[in-house]
């Protein structure tokens, strides 16, 4: 199969698709919705990153399309690369058919609004929080203090005395972070831009944080746009947060030391001429062509999951393997029942590699799989939107800018990583929120919310 036909197969998908994205594009400005503050905006980002630009640029790169000519020899052929082209183009519409569909709700989690008073046992497990985040971002990331035990992790899962919280628990700090910026008092901001500029100096060393750096610099400019009640941000932002993702992008996964950063950038910035077109398609963002080698997979050999990973993992996925070694039981009992019998290159071929959120809903249920994951989606997005209404708390504001500061490698996941993500990151909020006062949905009602109550207001002398 010729170079040239192949690459003609990525520029075909990405031309159908960017139309696709042109037409939602359109209805989403219509709505007021094309916005640095939707959750249809970070979609449609995403997509159009995955599913148009990384096609286009695998289609000038000679490395690239000589791995797709293999991949699609190994998942059928042409056919499959035409038969992922529509599920890609059916998820999308169901996604913003639904998402311009539900219709805006504020979400308020029956908390007063604006900026967020912390009672002692709030503001307690706030800064139990803080300390294991701090805790977790100098050890673990920053790697300044030696810990016991062993970090063992075999198929994505942490086996050994160290946790995942261990590991991952900085990613506590974006809601302490985010309440701090968004608070009304000058000090409490200078504070909240302390913490960022310690977490991006102290998680620059490790090769696994870059997509927390990128999401915490989308987070701040999010803050930004928020308060100065802007549609998008100044240019700068945008330009800024780029060469962040497009530096982390060509470091690859490997780990820096704090005396050859400067060194490191520099080689890295020297070569970005040359590396341009391997920022956008490398395996991190070739999503497409994963997905012609993990359908066909499915499809010939092992069959669908039926999301059973995804239960899995929401029922104990969050309890430590030292204190539950057979959380997976559900995933194991799956891995025995289904066929093991197919060829070992398919496993090396998907090592590592991803096929979007979309292609882990088509494990779930094939075509179905994509139709009802992406229906769910959009309305899930559009709640989200919720979150950051003018009549929310900062605490829910600030869960609702975690959340959609991470949609951009939620869109590039699997389900179950997503949904691990989603969760960690708002245990903090969640926490905070079961200490909290409750307001009653009388009083959160706009019909009641000007009503004085007794003693508000003091009569006036004769």
């Amino acid at each position: 199969m010729p170079y040239f036909e192949i690459s003609s197969i990525l520029r075909t998908t990405a031309v159908v698709i960017s139309l696709e994205l042109v037409l939602f594009a359109a209805l989403l400005a219509r709505r007021g919705l094309f916005r640095w503050l939707t959750a249809g905006f970070w979609a449609w980002t995403a997509f159009l990153v995955y599913f148009v630009l990384s096609p286009v640029a695998a289609s000038f790169d000679d490395l690239s399309m000589s791995r797709l000519q293999f991949l699609l020899a190994l998942s059928g052929g042409i056919e499959r690369a035409f038969w992922v082209l529509l599920l890609i183009l059916m998820g999308i519409a169901a996604f913003f058919v639904t998402y311009l569909r539900t219709s805006y709700r504020p979400v308020t989690w029956k908390l007063p609004p604006g900026p967020l008073s912390l009672n002692l046992p709030a503001l307690f497990v706030l800064l139990a929080f803080i300390a294991f985040g701090m805790y977790s971002l100098l050890v673990f990331r920053a790697g300044l203090f030696p810990v016991e035990g062993e970090k063992l992790i075999l198929g994505g899962r942490f086996v050994g005395n160290i946790t995942g919280y261990q590991n991952g628990g900085y990613g506590f700090l974006f809601t302490p972070i985010l309440l701090l910026l968004l608070s009304n008092k000058r000090r409490l901001q200078a504070l909240g831009g302390i913490m960022i500029a310690l977490f991006l100096i102290f998680s620059l060393p490790h090769a696994w944080s870059r997509y927390m750096t990128v999401s915490l610099l989308l987070a701040l400019s999010m803050v930004f746009v928020l308060k100065r009640k802007r549609r998008m941000p100044p240019l700068i932002w945008a330009v800024v947060i780029l060469v962040f993702a497009a530096l982390y992008q060509m470091r690859g996964h490997s780990d820096w030391r704090y005396g050859q950063i400067n060194s490191e950038l520099t080689a890295l910035i020297d070569s970005f001429p040359e590396r341009a077109s391997q920022i956008l398609s490398s395996t991190d963002t070739a999503m497409i062509q994963a997905w012609y080698v993990s359908s066909y997979l499915n499809d010939r050999w092992v069959g669908i999951d039926y999301g059973l990973p995804v239960l899995n993992y929401a029922l104990t996925g969050w309890i430590p393997s030292r204190y539950f070694p057979e959380k997976y039981f559900i995933v194991d009992w799956l891995n025995a029942r289904r066929s093991g019998y197919y060829p070992a290159v398919f496993d090396q071929v998907l090592y590592g590699s991803k096929s979007s959120l979309m292609g882990s809903f088509y494990d779930h249920g094939g075509w179905a799989g994509v139709l009802l994951g992406c229906l769910l989606a959009g309305y899930l997005s559009r709640r989200l939107d919720g979150m950051l209404a003018p009549e929310t708390s900062s605490l829910v504001k600030s869960t609702g800018i975690t959340w959609l500061s991470i949609l951009w490698m939620v869109w590039a996941s699997s389900s179950t990583w997503g949904m691990m993500a989603i969760g960690a990151m708002a245990m903090p909020a969640l926490a905070v929120w079961l200490f909290l006062p409750k307001i009653s949905a009388r009083r959160d009602s706009k019909t009641m919310s000007f009503e004085p109550q007794p003693g508000q207001f003091r009569p006036l002398e004769r």
